[in-house]
């Protein structure tokens, strides 16, 4: 029963999302379209990658017999080739913890047009969470597959929000301060390896006024699902300028795309005594009540 009142929640939630609906010979399918998310390839013979943007996805969900179609377009490989739009159908899908919406195959023939060389999906799995803050539709998506025993793709949207727990604690009194009201919008530019980091309505002291701050420059790489990062030092900017008495130290993080998020760094404003060690941890699941 549990079961299909959660797959009944999931349809009635896409529907309101603005997903649509169609019904075929009485079973109950939604389609969701997932344009313009970037693909981190890794030639895993040649130890060579490429970061490509433009990469789409349009999502076929059978809430009846709990089958996926992913067509994908815009798709390219390292060693230069570019894959006409691929259709993959019949993808088991499961709910897991947290209503993730999780298909997974292997070994799947895809359809293809007009293409001699048909690839080979050794494996294939996609991660959907459908996530409603503010009245706004902000799902955590990740596409993650490998192509021919060759090649690995990654694939999701460049600017993620992320909701968290964030701790900070202050080394002048050893006391913590603890909030859920900041969120954390990054923004992946894919082709300079850098990262932005706005943390919206952040603050590491009771009392203390709330600001948007912004961390810009910030190099990352990709593993697997994740990107992380870390820099020594960054000044942080309120509005446009550079905030030189909240200097920001030992920043580090992770995102795992479609699950957990993590972020340290340390900061020691000119203005208060003793500096603060702040950690931020969430997750997809995870959106804080208004």
């Amino acid at each position: 029963m549990k079961k299909v009142l959660a797959l009944l929640a999931g349809i009635i939630f896409l529907i309101s999302a603005g997903c649509t609906s169609t019904s075929d010979s009485g079973k109950t399918i939604t389609e969701q379209a997932f344009p313009a998310l970037f693909a981190n390839v890794v030639d895993i013979s040649q130890m060579a990658s490429a970061t490509y943007t433009g990469v789409g996805y349009q999502l076929r969900l059978n809430y009846t017999d709990l089958t996926a179609d992913v067509v994908i377009s815009g798709l390219r490989t390292p060693d230069g080739t570019a894959y006409p739009t691929i259709s993959i159908k019949d993808i088991p899908w499961t709910i897991e913890k947290g209503a993730i919406i999780v298909a997974k195959g292997r070994n799947l023939t895809p359809e293809m047009s007009g293409f001699a060389n048909v690839p080979l999906f050794s494996s294939f799995e996609m991660r959907l969470i459908n996530r409603v803050a503010n009245d706004k539709y902000i799902p955590g998506i990740v596409f993650s597959y490998t192509i021919n025993n060759r090649f690995n793709v990654m694939s999701s949207y460049a600017s993620q929000t992320m909701f968290a727990t964030t701790v900070s604690k202050s080394t002048a009194d050893n006391s913590e301060y603890k909030s859920v009201q900041t969120v954390y919008e990054l923004d992946f530019n894919v082709e300079t390896g850098r990262l932005k980091i706005t943390m919206r309505n952040s603050n590491f002291a009771s009392g203390m006024p709330a600001f948007d701050i912004v961390l810009e420059n910030i190099p990352f790489t990709f593993a697997g699902t994740k990107a992380r990062w870390s820099i020594d030092a960054i000044t942080p900017k309120i509005g446009n300028d550079p905030f030189a008495a909240f200097p920001i130290t030992d920043l580090s993080g992770e995102l795992d795309f479609a699950d957990d998020f993590e972020l340290e760094f340390n900061c020691n404003p000119v203005t208060m005594s003793g500096s603060f060690e702040v950690e931020a941890e969430g997750s997809y699941t995870f959106v804080p009540e208004a």
